[in-house]
C-alpha cells in the first residue's frame, strides 16, 4: 500500500505496487514547485543583503569633525581626538574647534595639523582681522587636506578700526543736543574756547605817551575726552561757546585772555592762561603756553613783536591744534592772527589762543616844525579758536 513522505507528501509506492506514472509525476511537480520556491527565497535573501551593503556604502561619512584646539606662541595646533574616524586625506573636511583660554586670534597667527602648516584663506579673500575669534568661541572651518589650507567665513564680520581711525558722529560749535543714532560706545571730546590776544598799548603819560608796548598772546582752552556707552536714543545736552560740555560727563574751561599790565611807565605783556578740564575718568590734554611776545616798553622810537597763543601738546589728541595764533611780527602785520594752523586730524583749530598785537613807533619832523613828532602804531589782539564737542562712535 502506497504511503506519502513527512514534509511534502510525495507518493511512495509499497514494493508489491506497480509502477504509477500519474503517481511520479505528482512527486515531480511537488519537487519543482518547492525548489522554486526554496530558489525564490535566496534570490530576495541575496537583494536585501545586497540592498542592505549598498546603503551601508553610500552612507555618508562623519559630516563635521571636532577638533583639539591649543595655541603657543602666534602658533595654533589643532588636532583630531578621535582616533576611530580619520580626516581624509584629500579633499574637503568640514570641522569645528574650540578657541582656549587666552588665544585671541591676532593678525598673522598660523596653523598647524599633523606637523604641518595650514595656509589660512577667506570667503572674501580679505586677511583675518585681529580678534577674528577669541578665547572661548566655537569656529566653522573648512579644511582642504590637498592644497594644506583652513578656509574661514568672513561674511558679516564686525568692521574694526586701526589706532589711527576714527568715525565722527557730530562735531557741535555752538550749544545743542546729542541723540545717539545706535547703542554702542562713544568718544566725546571736548573743547573749550581760547583766549584772546592783548592788543599793544600805551606805556606810559605825559611826556612819556610815545612809550608802548606789546599785546600779549591768549591761553588755549581746556581740552579733554571721556568714552562713554550710550543706548539709541540717548539724548545728551551740548555746551560749545566759552565753555565746552557734554551732559554732566565731561565739562571744559576757556582759556583766559593775554593782558597789558601796569601803570605809569611800568607796564608789562602777561600771556592767558589754559583752562581746564574734568569728567569721571576722563583723559585731560596738556596745553603749551602762550608768551608775552617781546614784552618790552618801548621808549620813543623801535618795534615790540607779539605774543602767541597756546595751544596743545603733540601728545594729545587727534582733533587738537599743535599751534596757537601768531602775534604781530612788526614787518608783515601789526595785529595778532587766529590760529589757522589745522589738527593732525584735519580739523580747524578748536580752543587755540589768539595771538597778541606787535607795537612800533617812528619820529619824524613834521610840517617844517624843528620838533619830532611820534607816530605810535598799535596792533589789535586776535581772538581765540572757538569752542567744539566733538562726538565718534567706536567700532572696535
Amino acid at each position: 500500500m502506497a504511503t506519502n513522505t513527512t514534509n511534502y507528501g510525495l507518493k511512495k509506492p509499497a514494493t508489491s505496487d506497480f509502477y504509477n506514472i500519474a503517481d511520479f509525476n505528482g512527486n515531480a511537480d511537488i519537487v519543482d514547485a518547492q525548489l522554486k520556491a526554496n530558489a525564490n527565497a535566496a534570490q530576495n535573501a541575496l537583494e536585501i543583503g545586497m540592498g542592505a551593503a549598498s546603503r551601508t556604502g553610500n552612507m555618508e561619512p562623519k559630516v563635521t569633525f571636532t577638533l583639539t584646539c591649543t595655541k603657543s606662541g602666534k602658533v595654533y595646533t589643532l588636532g583630531n581626538p578621535d582616533k576611530n574616524v580619520s580626516l581624509p586625506v584629500s579633499g574637503l573636511a568640514s570641522c569645528l574647534f574650540k578657541v582656549p583660554a587666552n588665544a585671541d586670534y591676532a593678525a598673522g597667527d598660523s596653523f598647524k595639523m599633523d606637523n604641518t602648516t595650514y595656509a589660512v584663506a577667506t570667503s572674501d579673500g580679505e586677511e583675518l582681522p585681529d580678534k577674528a575669534f577669541v578665547s572661548g568661541a566655537v569656529v566653522p572651518a573648512v579644511l582642504d587636506q590637498t592644497s594644506k589650507t583652513i578656509n574661514f567665513k568672513q561674511a558679516g564680520r564686525k568692521l574694526t578700526l586701526s589706532a589711527e581711525s576714527y568715525i565722527m558722529v557730530a562735531c557741535y560749535t555752538e550749544d545743542g543736543t546729542f541723540t545717539a543714532p545706535m547703542t554702542g560706545k562713544y568718544r566725546v571730546t571736548c573743547i573749550a574756547k581760547g583766549g584772546a590776544g592783548s592788543g599793544a598799548q600805551r606805556a606810559g603819560t605825559g611826556i612819556y605817551q610815545q612809550y608802548g608796548v606789546n599785546g600779549a598772546g591768549g591761553g588755549a582752552g581746556g581740552a579733554g575726552q571721556i568714552t562713554v556707552t550710550l543706548k539709541k536714543g540717548t539724548s545728551t545736552a551740548i555746551t560749545a561757546n566759552a565753555g565746552a560740555s557734554f551732559g554732566s560727563l565731561l565739562s571744559a574751561t576757556a582759556g583766559s585772555a593775554g593782558t597789558v599790565q601796569g601803570s605809569g611807565n611800568d607796564y608789562e605783556a602777561v600771556p592767558g592762561t589754559a583752562g581746564s578740564c574734568a569728567g569721571t575718568g576722563s583723559t585731560t590734554f596738556s596745553a603749551t603756553a602762550a608768551t608775552a611776545g617781546t614784552n618790552q616798553v618801548i621808549i620813543d622810537t623801535g618795534t615790540a613783536q607779539g605774543g602767541s597763543g597756546g595751544a596743545y601738546a603733540a601728545s594729545g589728541s587727534r582733533f587738537l591744534s599743535r599751534e596757537g595764533g601768531k602775534g604781530g611780527d612788526v614787518t608783515s602785520f601789526m595785529g595778532g592772527r587766529t590760529s589757522v594752523k589745522p589738527s593732525p586730524s584735519g580739523a580747524f583749530p578748536y580752543g587755540t589762543g589768539g595771538g597778541g598785537g606787535a607795537y612800533r613807533c617812528y619820529s619824524a619832523v613834521l610840517g617844517g616844525s624843528t620838533s619830532i613828532s611820534y607816530l605810535p602804531e598799535y596792533g589789535s589782539g586776535a581772538p581765540g579758536g572757538q569752542a567744539a564737542v566733538i562726538v565718534e562712535l567706536l567700532l572696535d
